[in-house]
């Protein structure tokens, strides 16, 4: 409750109380939302443990997997190795259970970046007599 700081005595009883008048009231800007981390005091490799899990168990709890996702994605992304792309396919599916396009295209887009990588390291490895033997 916001009150503005005076202290007088209640009419219907003798215990102190604070009165606000309703124009004193300031209005309070929604604070930026902790980080899962923050909340429940869990590191990246729980959070990272927590989502294999949940994978592994087949739970469909896309709000909870959106949340710690995106948390790993956008702040450790580095540190997840090759569990990246896994995580970035369970983010993607949850974030369309949750309406969440913005997400979803970011995770795909992450994806299909990757696959174009690994394409091209692949082609590259093929000699250039099998494709020139492929055309004829």
């Amino acid at each position: 409750m916001v009150t503005c700081g005076d202290t007088t005595r209640c009419s219907k009883g003798s215990a102190e109380t604070n009165h606000t008048q309703f124009n004193d009231v300031k209005p309070v800007l929604p604070r930026a939302m902790a980080s899962v981390s923050e909340m429940y005091d869990v590191t990246w490799e729980e959070m990272r443990d927590k989502l294999r899990k949940w994978r592994e168990d087949n739970h469909r709890n896309s709000e909870q997997i959106v949340d710690v996702g995106e948390e790993l994605i956008n702040e450790h992304a580095s540190k997840l190795g090759d569990d990246i792309w896994i995580i970035y396919e369970q983010v993607m599916i949850a974030a369309l259970d949750c309406s969440r396009d913005d997400l979803a295209w970011a995770s795909v887009k992450n994806l299909i970046t990757a696959l174009e990588e690994i394409c091209m390291e692949e082609w590259a490895k093929i000699p250039a007599t099998v494709c020139e033997n492929l055309v004829k």
